[in-house]
């Protein structure tokens, strides 16, 4: 894996993590709509990191 679409993984994946944390907070200050939107993306985002992780992975 280059170094170029390795960024571009590792950055799905932070970016997926701070959607799932605001989606959390959108729950707890009673913001559902919006939580329920951002958790949402963030899922799909951190699933499309997994499986660009998984075509990019060198085979052995």
């Amino acid at each position: 894996m280059t170094r170029n679409r390795f960024a571009v993984v590792q950055s799905l994946v932070v970016v997926g993590i701070l959607l799932l944390v605001l989606g959390v907070a959108g729950f707890s200050l009673h913001y559902q709509g919006v939580a329920v939107a951002l958790w949402s993306v963030g899922v799909v985002s951190l699933l499309g990191a997994g499986i660009a992780w998984t075509a990019l992975k060198p085979s052995k």
